[in-house]
């Protein structure tokens, strides 16, 4: 390697010697030795002489050359080399070079080391020759990779100038950056035959790394994993390393990107980015030259643009800079770059970040680029090459760039203009949203503005576009109305009621919201809206008054005519309330009752009837469709001002409403509805006597025959005259309540029914409207009857009875007192049923209606309840207004006054609480009502002193509910004092609260109901709203009742009393400070609940002396924690918790023992604080590492008599549990010592829970504490001990032997023995599950035993052994009822219930189990209780029963037991579920279906074999069927460009599809959001672990179901996913036939579960006999194979013979009748069928069943079959899909879980296509059938899939699902009437089925 040479080189001669000897050189040896003595020496002979330049380069170095090229053995002495490179001379340099060049294979690895140093150093002797630098970079890959395999403090000295290191920092990146795989494409771009793009290169870097990086083999993953590793190795700085890294990670190698990431990870990647000089080469990276201002002349050396991937990239890192803010220019260069790609993601990532630098930016750098970048994009929005997503970014950026520079939008109004015009035509949604957004965001500016111009502007584009076809732009026009909104503006103002009609949720919210905020601006007059509003709408008025003739379509829909009925009550209502109105109003809310009266009276004043008329007419069409009660109301409303305004006020326009009322009237449940409904028909008819007989004859009839409910309120409203109506009633009220009510109620009480609180309520209406309808004179015993039953009901503690039922005769009760003169008796019957009834069950919503029927029967005939509520106001009448006579006033205020003394009295001397709480209620309500009705007895100032004081006692009463009406009815009685009652209602408080008198005081610790618990938790009482009330109004308090507040209240209250003489605190504050408790201070009274405000902030006064301060805060304490650290740390920490918060404080000491710490601590305590009062403040102790050699260190903590818990860790010699100290009487205590010489603790210890940590223990001492515990001497407190031993090794067998433990019945399931945490470090809390136990002798108690390697665990039960095992026999039967969400509560008498009957009636747990849940099913319980066993054992007594009459007739198996609870059911024909289309309209139906109305299959049949299914089939199908979705997915998703492989390590986003399946390595787990992986579509089913962490929206999944994901897979274990998408469902095919059909749906069983009676089938064939439904489907089970009746040995019939004697019963039921009959098989629980699903239809070979095939249809399960030609859809499944889906479904969500549960799992079904998406299916399954047969083509109309879940009828995605239950379900079940009505075409695509249909799930 070194040249040994000294020849001295000077002449031509000396040149030619040389020569000579070259020439000779014919071996290596002689060319070794010339090259050694003379290369050098000629290079620089050549260099220093140029005379001799020519010759020694053609005759020496040339040939030289070409014999050394080729030979590898001839050796180059680099060192001279090195020497002559490194010199000044650039020719000498030049020719070392070449030489060095040769010589780089030719060394070795440590040589190629030793010369690194100097290649690195010399990049900068030529920094801007491309060709040097990277043949100098040639020269130092051999040495980098050496460098790659060594650890740094091997390493050389690198050392190398800032130039240096920056051309190797490019030249790393270049090649980072290289990517070229192809030979022949780098010889084509070195030849100028391919142009290269966005490589990140100039062409002069891609020649030289392609000649000489790359010149042969394209090894780029080692070069690039090499460069890696030495920058991983600290080679260059982090920031120069930094940008590389970035690079590298997009290099598209594995490895390369791998490495690239973990380096990147290692680095301040957030410190970096705001680096300058870090942010620049990002820059740089990304834009290549384009960075520069002043770019290279050189085409050669322009560099182009990073490829995607790293623009990607860098603008990651780039957006989170602040330091990239300043860089304007290359931040526009980047968005139109960005913009101007060919990739998507590129786009997308530039527009965000220049998004991001719009919002982020100084206003000093934005404005001046500001008016250039809102061109450039405006100009770039309108580009056809920008993709979907960095368009949006573009409008994103408009919206902000707008929004901060306000002129450059409201100077120019082709901007909004141009804005409007491209949303009117976009027709991509996410573009057109993304508009909407940016006009929202600018909405603002335009709010403020002022300019005339622009309003106007504003007007013409709105009014053009608000009507646009596109949604979205009409959505936007809708929010720029706000900005137009005035006072004349009545066509805005409509054109916002019509896009509030609109389908779409979007349009109509915001439509809603600018109407709302059209009232608060000044309005147009009323009339001029009703005008506007009747003359757009009257159209439809008149086609409702001609219906019959007219079949036109409406000009508005319905929702038009709705919002502008509201509306104009809105109007209104603001206009009476001077406040602006709100348009949604929700049922309940009685605000009406004010609003209605006042509106009414208004409309009185109007001289023009007309008009009146017209919003009558309005209103009332608003209701035609509906069944929002507000709307009905408002209807009311207007018609009672018409109707009451003038007696000539008669109207001819609103008989069109009548036939809607009596048809909702008829079918409505709802209380307040029906209410409602009733007095508007009852308006309606007004004086038309035959209207109002005819229709009162036929609602009786069909009343008393069917008991329909809605029907007493059209019998009531009928015999009701409102608003002045003359007409005689079709039968006197009386005689009516007789004849047909009463026996309703009576039978109601026997057979509770939802008649029953109809009647009731229709009951109230009459005599709300009828004063006189019944009078005590003639009808006394009707009322008296009714009494008797209302009140029986109403304290009946049956769970039948609705609250309303209850209430409702409550109000019944209360409306007979009659005449106030006459009919006192009458009053006080009335009254004293009343209070028996609020003495009956604790319900406190039954009390408030008691309180109001007690205020209505004080005030007889003349109850406020009695008025009408829209013509008359209750708060403007007074009780002289509202009675006739003074005598009257008279008798009133003496019932008022008789009532109250009477609670008074009884509050003081009943014991019962819940009375008490139901006498203070009332006491509120009647107070409430007589004070606004100015009542004279409330005026007597003795009374209301009593009245206070009976309020004040309820503060006492532990009960939130008595503390607010305390509360409450405080500040009424405050309020009914004048200012000198006011004043001693205040003092008598003060002296109530503050004095110490034991049964009055309520803070006093002497008082029975003092609690601390309570008065730290409780909200009753705030003195301070007293105080401020009082300086706000004025009163003076006297002296007496400052000191006393002075003396009890920080001083921060103190500028709330009156200024008087005392000043600073009194002198005995100290001490009686600690008598009165924080609640005083901290618990309030409830704003709401009375006059009396609460302070809502308590700042302490910064003058107050400290030692008040800290006086104050010590008795506030609730909890005090004492932290004594090892005595090293001389610090005792001390922790307050006051009102839940912690404050802390640090005492420090100099001396190191212990019990310097306590007394300095504890000296402290009481040197500010009574030591009866520390005593009582719990403490929980801290001790760690001490030692106490005298076990008298611990006397101070006797002074603490009140620790709850204590954790004392001890030094080995500590010795500190005599009993002296105490200790061992802590409740809860944690004792840890490196000896064992504590360990008597055990034996001694007195309190509950007991942990000691000891590095060993003898187990005798568990034997002996066993012994003790067990004879009943010892530890009687004792719940939990635990010895710890970490090194003891227990054997389990030995000591559960040596204590005589007992062993569970392994069949049992041992429960577990737990304890609640209290404090931080309570390790109590884990649970004791072991099969041993021990009993102890003296009361039977049990004790777990858990002994494991390290531990032993002692957990006492609060039960006998015989409780003990009933419990562990509970656990497993709560483990099988919680499959059902059903759960048995630990209760003795519930559990001993339930073990009588399974000995009684011989049945198992299963058995049991099986049957609760069938009758908890159908109460809707989840919880079991006595009723519901003592409905079972009904159940079980009725089996015994025998079949009669025609369920004998119809049995297949006569000697069936019948089901007596069934025949006994309370409920047959109730609808559960009712659904009537808004268009539905029943029509008269003569003459048999037509041919092409017959049902036909439509779906795909099953294969009749089994077993079949091949592999590799199956795969196939299931792999197309996720391509196919694939697809759909793509198609409706446009961010979805290509699919990514999940597998791959990767930070880029990847989409990809695949099935959900549980995951595989999880099998212990349940399926859930832990344990799901996604099974990716390839040949070998991959499966990839999914987790949704980073999901931010629902989360749905189960088992089977096709999505795709959106993900980054950065581990290789999982991928990490962000966005989930689910396919859409298909669309629902058109109805193209007239559809009038009545279809009837039920499923099996169809029998008890214990017999073969089949009376639910044969009930259900009677009333198809009776009602001849066109279709009657049945599913199966019909032969269920769990009926236990046919596992009986007595059974002699086969199961087929079974299946066709019942088929055969089903026709000879059906013979006479045009049903067409369906029968579908369940392939899970038939017997009759082979039990795969899905499953064929029934196929018997019998000749009886050969003569019903063509009558009844036997159809496969599932089956798709249509009604006529292209007619409906109806899909039947008996498979229960949806039970599968909520047994395996996950679902987690954001707002509200789990809400509407049931149309979610239904959706599934259709957006996965399959009408059984489950996979791996719960039923046996064939899968090739599976996934051809369940396939979905289209939506369908309809489907039954009934399931074991609660009956329900959803509408999901344009289909009805219908889940009926089961026909035979306990002692009843379900089934389903629907009948359709719809022509052909009149389907529109934005309705359903349900629309046109009345579906009714009934009970059989």
């Amino acid at each position: 390697m070194e040249s040994s040479s000294s020849t001295s080189i000077e002449t031509s001669e000396d040149i030619q010697r040389i020569l000579f000897r070259l020439v000779r050189a014919d071996t290596d040896g002689k060319l070794q030795a010339v090259t050694d003595r003379y290369l050098c020496d000629v290079i620089e002979l050549a260099a220093q002489k140029e005379e001799h330049r020519q010759l020694v380069t053609a005759e020496f170095l040339s040939p030289f050359n070409k014999m050394v090229r080729s030979n590898l053995a001839i050796r180059l002495p680099v060192v001279r080399l090195l020497q002559l490179f490194q010199g000044n001379c650039a020719l000498s340099s030049n020719f070392s070079l070449i030489y060095l060049k040769f010589a780089k294979d030719r060394l070795e690895a440590a040589e190629q080391l030793e010369v690194l140093p100097a290649y690195l150093r010399s990049f900068s002797k030529k920094p801007t020759d491309l060709n040097y630098i990277y043949d100098i970079f040639s020269l130092c890959l051999p040495g980098l990779f050496r460098l790659a395999e060594m650890e740094k403090k091997h390493w050389p000295n690198l050392d190398m100038t800032s130039g240096d290191v920056e051309i190797l920092a490019r030249c790393f990146e270049a090649v980072l950056v290289f990517n070229e795989t192809s030979r022949e494409r780098i010889t084509n771009a070195l030849a100028g035959r391919l142009q290269l793009k966005d490589n990140g290169l100039c062409l002069a870097e891609f020649v030289q790394i392609a000649r000489k990086v790359f010149p042969e083999q394209l090894n780029l993953t080692e070069t690039k994993m090499m460069i890696l590793k030495v920058l991983g190795k600290e080679l260059l700085d982090d920031k120069i390393a930094f940008p590389i890294f970035v690079v590298a990670r997009e290099s598209k190698l594995n490895e390369v990107d791998d490495l690239a990431e973990n380096l990147l990870k290692k680095i301040p990647t957030e410190k970096l980015v705001n680096e300058r000089s870090v942010v620049d080469k990002l820059m740089y990276l990304y834009l290549g030259s384009e960075t520069f201002m002043k770019k290279p002349a050189d085409p050669l050396l322009l560099v182009q643009q990073g490829p995607p991937a790293v623009q990607q990239a860098v603008l990651s890192y780039l957006i989170k800079s602040t330091e990239v803010l300043t860089a304007i220019t290359s931040n526009v260069k980047i968005c139109l770059f960005g913009c101007e790609s060919i990739h998507a993601r590129v786009q997308t990532a530039a527009m965000n970040f220049f998004n991001h630098c719009a919002e982020k930016m100084p206003d000093r750098y934005l404005k001046p680029f500001a008016d250039k970048m809102f061109k450039t994009l405006r100009k770039l929005s309108s580009s056809d090459s920008i993709t979907t997503l960095a368009l949006c970014g573009t409008y994103r950026c408009l919206a902000v760039i707008g929004k901060r520079t306000p002129s450059l939008v409201l100077d120019d109004a082709a901007v909004i203009t141009k804005m409007f015009e491209v949303l009117s035509t976009e027709s991509v949604e996410d573009v057109s949203s993304a508009i909407v957004s940016c006009l929202t965001t600018w909405l603002p500016l335009f709010l403020e503005s002022e300019k005339a111009e622009l309003r106007t502007r504003l007007r013409e584009f709105i009014s053009e576009y608000i009507n646009s076809e596109s949604p979205n732009c009409r959505l936007a026009a809708l929010k720029y109305a706000e900005a137009l909104i005035g006072e004349n503006d009545i066509n805005l103002r409509w054109i916002l009621i019509q896009s509030a009609g609109d389908q779409r949720d979007s349009i109509r919210s915001e439509a809603l919201r600018q109407l709302e905020k059209s009232l608060q601006k000044p309005t147009p007059p009323p009339s001029v809206i009703i005008g506007a509003l009747w003359s757009s709408l009257h159209k439809d008025y008149r086609r409702a008054a001609n219906e019959t003739t007219n079949t036109t379509v409406n000009t508005y829909n319905s929702l038009v005519h709705q919002i502008a009925s509201k509306y104009l009550y809105a109007v209104f209502e603001t206009i009476v309330m001077k406040e602006a109105a709100h348009l949604r109003i929700v049922e309940g809310d009685d605000h009406w009752m004010t609003v209605a009266p006042r509106i009414v009276q208004l409309l009185h004043g109007v001289e023009n009837i007309e008009m009146i008329e017209k919003a009558t007419e309005l209103a009332l069409y608003a209701t035609v469709e509906s069944t929002d009660v507000h709307l009905f109301r408002i209807a009311s409303c207007f018609l009672a001002a018409f109707r009451s305004s003038s007696k000539e006020a008669v109207s001819t326009r609103f008989q069109f409403a009548v036939p809607s009322c009596v048809l909702k009237l008829r079918d409505s449940t709802r209380m307040e509805f029906s209410t409602t409904v009733a007095y508007l028909l009852s308006a309606l008819i007004h004086d038309d006597q035959a209207a109002r007989l005819e229709l009162f004859n036929t609602s009786k009839l069909q009343l008393k025959e069917k008991e329909i409910p809605g029907l007493a309120f059209t019998c009531a409203s009928m015999l009701t005259p409102l608003l002045g109506a003359q007409f005689i009633p079709p039968v006197m009220p009386s005689e009516f309540i007789k004849d047909v009510f009463l026996p309703l109620i009576k039978n109601g009480f026997q057979r509770p029914t939802s008649t029953l609180e109809s009647t009731l309520g229709a009951l109230v209406f009459l005599l709300h409207a009828n004063p006189t309808a019944l009078d005590r004179k003639t009808h006394k015993e009707v009322m008296d009857d009714l009494i008797v039953n209302c009140e029986k009901i109403a304290v009946s503690r049956q769970d039948s009875f609705s609250q309303k039922t209850r209430g409702f005769c409550a109000k019944v009760i209360g409306l007979f007192s009659g005449d106030v003169e006459n009919d006192e008796s009458n009053f006080e019957q009335s009254r004293e049923s009343l209070v028996r009834i609020g003495s009956g069950p604790p319900q406190q919503e039954l009390q408030l209606i008691v309180g109001e029927a007690i205020v209505d029967c004080i005030l007889g005939r003349w109850a406020i309840s009695k008025r009408d509520y829209y013509l008359l106001g209750g708060d403007t009448l007074t009780l002289a207004e509202r009675m006739q006579t003074q005598a009257q006033v008279k008798e009133v205020n003496e019932r008022l006054f008789t009532f109250i003394i009477e609670i008074l009295a009884d509050r003081k001397t009943n014991a019962n609480r819940h009375i008490r709480k139901a006498e203070l209620i009332w006491l509120l309500i009647v107070v409430q009502s007589f004070s606004v009705l100015e009542a004279d007895v409330l005026k007597n100032a003795q009374l209301l002193g009593a009245i206070q004081n009976a309020f004040t006692d309820g503060l006492a009463e532990n009960n939130e509910f008595s503390q607010d009406i305390s509360a409450k009815g405080m500040g009424i009685v405050y309020g009914l004092a004048d200012g000198s009652l006011k004043m001693e209602l205040v003092e008598s408080l003060m002296d109530t609260l503050f004095e110490e008198r034991p049964g009055i005081c309520l803070f006093n610790a002497g008082h029975p109901r003092y609690s601390t618990g309570f008065f730290m938790n409780s909200h009753m009482f705030k003195i301070a709203g007293f105080l401020k009330y009082a300086k706000d109004t004025g009163i003076q308090l006297s002296p007496r009742t400052c000191l006393l507040i002075r003396e009890r209240l920080p001083p921060s209250f103190w500028n709330l009393l009156p200024a008087t003489s005392l000043q600073g605190p009194p002198a005995d504050a100290s001490t009686r400070l600690t008598k009165v408790h924080s609640a005083l201070v901290q618990t309030k009274i409830m704003s709401e609940m009375g006059i009396i405000p609460i302070l809502e902030t308590i700042i302490l006064s910064k003058n107050q002396s400290e030692w008040y301060a800290a006086l104050n805060r010590l008795n506030k304490i609730t909890l005090l924690e004492i932290d004594v650290k090892r005595p090293g740390k001389t610090f005792i920490k001390a922790t307050y918790i006051i009102q839940g918060n912690r404050f802390g404080e640090m005492i420090y000491l100099t001396r190191r023992s212990s019990i310097y710490k306590f007394q300095k601590l504890f000296s402290i305590l009481y040197e500010n604080c009574d030591a009866r009062r520390l005593k009582m403040i719990p403490v929980v102790l801290y001790m760690d590492q001490l030692e106490m050699k005298s076990k008298d260190e611990y006397a101070y903590m006797l002074r603490f008599r009140n620790i709850v818990h204590a954790r004392i860790c001890l030094g080995m010699k500590s010795e500190i549990f005599s009993k002296m100290s105490g200790i061992h009487q802590i409740p809860s205590l944690l004792i840890r010592q490196s000896s064992s010489r504590s360990a008597n603790i055990v034996l001694d210890f007195e309190g509950r829970q007991l942990r000691a940590e000891f590095t060993r223990i003898d187990t005798k001492t568990f034997f002996e504490f066993v012994d003790h515990w067990k004879s009943g001497r010892k530890f009687e407190r004792l719940e939990r001990l635990e010895l710890v031993c970490r090194f003891a090794g227990f054997k389990d067998r030995v000591i559960y032997d040596g204590i005589g433990a007992k062993l569970l019945n392994q069949e049992k399931q041992p429960p577990a023995h737990t304890i609640s945490k209290s404090f931080p470090d309570n390790k109590f809390t884990e649970p004791i599950v072991s099969q041993y136990y021990v009993v102890r002798q003296t009361d039977g108690h049990v004790a777990s035993v858990l002994i494991t390697q390290d531990a032993i665990k002692f957990g006492v039960w609060d039960r006998t052994e015989e409780r003990f095992l009933q419990l562990a026999d509970l656990k497993v039967f709560n483990d099988k009822l919680a499959l059902f969400n059903l759960k048995c509560p630990d209760n003795e008498r519930i559990v001993e219930k339930l073990k009588e009957l399974c000995q009684s009636f011989r049945k198992t747990s299963d058995d049991i189990c099986h049957d609760i849940v069938s009758v908890m099913n159908n109460d809707g319980k989840s919880v079991i209780d006595r009723n519901i066993l003592a409905k079972l054992e009904e159940q079980y007594e009725s089996v015994f029963a025998k079949l009669k009459g025609h369920f004998l007739e119809f049995s297949p198996i006569p000697n069936s037991q019948a089901v007596e609870k069934f025949l006994k059911r309370s409920d047959p024909a109730l609808v559960v579920k009712p659904i009537r289309g808004r268009r539905f309209r029943e029509e008269v139906r003569t003459g048999a279906a037509k041919h092409d109305d017959k049902v036909k299959i439509v779906s795909k049949l099953p294969s009749s074999f089994y077993g079949g299914d091949k592999s590799s089939m199956v795969i196939d199908a299931k792999s197309t069927r996720m391509s196919e979705f694939a697809k759909r997915l793509q198609a409706t998703n446009e961010e979805i460009t290509e699919w990514g492989n999940p597998l791959a390590l990767s930070v880029d986003f990847v989409y990809t599809y695949g099935q959900i399946v549980h995951d595989d390595t999880r099998d212990n787990e349940k399926f859930g959001e832990n344990s799901v992986a996604l099974m990716i579509n390839d040949e070998d089913g991959t499966m990839i672990r999914l987790n949704f962490s980073k999901v931010t929206e629902d989360v749905t999944l189960f088992p089977g179901q096709i999505i795709a994901v959106r993900g980054t897979n950065e581990t290789g274990e999982e991928l990490q996913v962000d966005r989930i998408f689910t396919p859409k469902a298909l669309p629902v095919n058109p109805v193209e036939t007239d559809i009038t059909k009545d279809i009837w749906f039920a499923c099996g069983p169809y029998t008890a579960m214990d017999n073969c009676g089949y009376e639910q089938l044969c009930e259900l064939l009677d009333k198809a006999i009776a009602e001849k439904p066109d279709i009657l489907i049945l599913a199966g089970p019909f032969v269920d194979r769990k009926n236990t009746f046919l596992n009986k040995p007595t059974l002699t019939i086969t199961y087929d013979n079974l299946m066709e004697d019942l088929l055969c019963k089903i026709k000879e039921k059906l013979v006479n009748t045009k049903t067409e009959v369906i029968i579908q098989p369940s392939s899970s629980r038939d017997l009759c069928t082979p039990s795969v699903f899905p499953s064929p239809a029934f196929r018997f070979k019998s000749r009886k069943l050969d003569m019903i095939k063509k009558e009844l249809h036997f159809v496969p399960d599932p089956c798709i079959f249509r009604i006529g030609q292209n007619g409906v859809d109806m899909a039947v499944t008996s498979s229960e899909p949806i039970q599968g889906l909520s047994n395996s479904e996950f679902h987690r969500s954001i707002n509200q879980e789990n809400s509407d549960r049931i149309a979610r799992l239904c959706s599934h079904l259709l957006t996965q296509q399959s009408l059984y998406p489950l996979e791996p299916t719960e039923i046996p399954s064939s899968l090739g059938d599976l996934l051809e047969v369940c396939q979905l083509t289209s939506t369908p109309h309809i489907a039954f899939v009934p399931s074991q879940l609660p009956a329900s009828a959803e509408i999901v995605n344009g289909s009805v699902f219908i889940n009926s239950s089961t026909l035979a379900k306990g002692p009843t079940g379900n089934y389903v009437k629907m009948s359709i009505n719809l022509k052909a075409g009149q389907l529109s695509p934005f309705e359903t089925i349900a629309d046109y249909a009345n579906i009714r799930i009934m009970k059989i």
